[in-house]
Parts: structure tokens; C-alpha cells; sequence
């Protein structure tokens, strides 16, 4: 028995070496990794083939990116750059950005040029849609781009705390929400119904109901305008704001299979 003993005690005190060994490898792999996120982090600033003029390259790019917000351009201006930046989305060239510095100058502060009310369809991401920097969207998402309270106070708060100068409201072709709300069917939640009610007086007006796919694109639109009428009828702060025209309201349709964001009038 005192052999099995010793035996036992013996691998015991091997494992432990083992392990300790194993822990102080972990340690030093986990301290070089620490030091080349931080080289990583800061190699635009530290690293000896960066020229100056490319540290000037990288800082003027960062600014570039938000230029459109940093001049206080108006609504058509900022229109323009959204259409500019989708374009190439279409084409599958989207801007080659630097994010360190852009990162560090927004903790500071946002003045995002324009807000986007849209849907929150995987499918439609309005900073890739767009081609938008961080900084650049301030973006609100819901089932149908529906604009109930909550939208609508976030939006207040973007008119007034960071000034954007254009409000998007950007929905998009074969809508889950409106096709729900066209069907006409009964939700299997009230949180469900209620998304499918808010879009419902919008499908009211459309005459031909005989093509479903025709009836959800035309109600897609229709949806569109119906957003951008609540949102006027029902916030003061948001009025005001249009009406003394210190914002634009822009309404657009996103196409899925394009990519391409078609301005509705």
C-alpha cells in the first residue's frame, strides 16, 4: 500500500510542475498579445515607416468623414452625400476609412448630419446602406419603421442636443411588417398587433388589393409618407424645426435586391 502511496504522490507533484509550467506560458503569451493591441493601437503614432505627411493623410481622412456635419451643411447638401455614399454601396467600392482617430475624436461628442428612421430588417443597415462613418447616422430602428413615442422623443433629442441638419425615413421593398399588416390576419401577440395597427391606417387609402406583391410595395410607400406624417403631426419640437427649415425630411424607399435607395416624392 505504501508503494501505491508514494506512486500517487509522485504523479501528483509531476502534474503540479506541469500545470505552473503551463500557467507562466499562458501568462507571457497573454503579455504579448497585450502589447501588440497596444503596438497595433497606436502604430499610426509610433511606427517608424509612417511618414509624417501619413499621419496628416490619416487625421485628414477621419476629419473628411465627418465634414458634412462639421460645416453644418443643409438638408439637399447632406441629401447629396448620402446619395454619393449609397452609390457606392451599389458598386461594391465602399470608402477606405481610419477608425482609430475617429474613434477617439467622437468621445468628445456626436453631431451626427442626419437621423434615419428605418426598419429593423437584418437585411437594411443604413451605416452600409449609406456608406456612413460612426459619428455620421443617428439611426432609429423599429418593425416597419413605425414612429411611435419613443422614436419620436429620440429624434426630438437628436434635433435638438446634435443639431442634424435631414431626417431620413427609409423603408424598404417586400416589408415583413406591411406584408403583415396587408394580410389583414390576426397577431399572436398584442405586441405584434400593435406594430401591425400602426401600420394599418397607412394601407387604408390603396384601392387594388388583387396583387398581393403590388399591394405591399405600393403600401410599402404609402407606409413611408404615413411615418413621416405622424411624425410632423405629432411633435412639436420636430415641426418647428421643419417648418423654420433648420432640417430636411427626406423620404426614401431601400431596393433588396439593388441596394439602391430611391428617393419617394
Amino acid at each position: 500500500m505504501s508503494g501505491y502511496v508514494s506512486f500517487v504522490l509522485n504523479r501528483i507533484a509531476i502534474l503540479t510542475v506541469l500545470v505552473a509550467a503551463m500557467s507562466t506560458a499562458s501568462l507571457r503569451a497573454s503579455d504579448h498579445a497585450e502589447d501588440a493591441d497596444h503596438h497595433a493601437d497606436h502604430k499610426v503614432a509610433t511606427s517608424a515607416p509612417v511618414s509624417t505627411n501619413e499621419h496628416a493623410s490619416s487625421a485628414h481622412e477621419a476629419a473628411s468623414d465627418n465634414a458634412v456635419s462639421d460645416k453644418a451643411a443643409g438638408p439637399e447638401e447632406v441629401w447629396n452625400q448620402l446619395m454619393v455614399g449609397n452609390a457606392r454601396f451599389v458598386a461594391g467600392k465602399p470608402k477606405q476609412r481610419e477608425y482609430i482617430h475617429t474613434r477617439r475624436e467622437l468621445a468628445k461628442g456626436q453631431h451626427p448630419h442626419t437621423i434615419v428612421i428605418t426598419c429593423a430588417d437584418s437585411r437594411v443597415s443604413p451605416e452600409l446602406v449609406f456608406d456612413a462613418n460612426l459619428g455620421e447616422l443617428f439611426v432609429l430602428r423599429t418593425a416597419g419603421n413605425i414612429a411611435d413615442p419613443i422614436v419620436l422623443g429620440s429624434i426630438e433629442y437628436a434635433v435638438e442636443h446634435c443639431h442634424s441638419t435631414a431626417i431620413v425615413v427609409l423603408g424598404h421593398t417586400k416589408c415583413g411588417a406591411v406584408t403583415a399588416a396587408a394580410s389583414g390576419g390576426k397577431m399572436p401577440s398584442p405586441n405584434l398587433e400593435a406594430i401591425v395597427n400602426k401600420i394599418g391606417p397607412a394601407l387604408a387609402g390603396i384601392e387594388s388589393r388583387d396583387n398581393m406583391d403590388e399591394f405591399v410595395r405600393k403600401g410599402v410607400e404609402t407606409n413611408v409618407h404615413w411615418v413621416v406624417r405622424d411624425m410632423l403631426k405629432n411633435s412639436d419640437i420636430i415641426r418647428s424645426h421643419f417648418d423654420e427649415q433648420k432640417i430636411g425630411v427626406f423620404r426614401a424607399v431601400y431596393q433588396l435586391e439593388t441596394g439602391e435607395v430611391v428617393q419617394l416624392k
